[in-house]
């Protein structure tokens, strides 16, 4: 499977759960049948402003980005056993045989390639969900200023 793929799939992943308990919202996706869950806790100088949407919102963000988070978690490991793999073949190898890591070698290089992909896509979700928080705090300001004026 492509990284791309797996990225775009987080990225539609069905939202499988939705909850909120009084302040608090969770969202669980799945993805290629593994569940991810992201959480958006309210501030409690917020909590007039509540909003089950922006909570909603919030918790999906954190649940794709957990899900990425979790590849390259998987990604990572996966790699550092290859170059373990490939540092053991290498101090054993005997000269007078060709030398068979060129594709090994190759191959690492693809996977860290995948997860260089994996942690801009995460940045990118980080900046999203980043800009949309600000997005809101700018609103909340907007809806006291509002407030105030009409209590004069």
């Amino acid at each position: 499977m492509s990284i791309n793929k797996y990225i775009d799939a987080v990225k539609n992943a069905p939202i499988i759960m939705e909850e909120h308990d009084e302040m608090d919202t969770f969202i669980k996706i799945k993805v290629y049948d593994k569940e991810y869950i992201g959480v958006a806790c309210c501030c409690e100088e917020d909590s007039e402003f509540f909003s089950p949407i922006v909570g909603g919102t919030i918790a999906h963000y954190r649940a794709m980005e957990n899900a990425l988070f979790a590849k390259i978690w998987e990604m990572e490991e996966g790699i550092a056993a290859l170059k373990h793999c490939y540092s053991c073949i290498t101090q054993n190898i005997n000269p007078a045989i060709a030398d068979p890591t060129r594709k090994f070698k190759k191959y690492i290089y693809k996977q860290e390639n995948k997860v260089s992909k994996l942690r801009k896509a995460r940045r990118a979700l980080r900046t999203e969900l980043y800009k949309y928080t600000a997005d809101q705090s700018k609103a909340i300001e907007i809806l006291q200023r509002s407030r105030a004026k009409t209590d004069n």
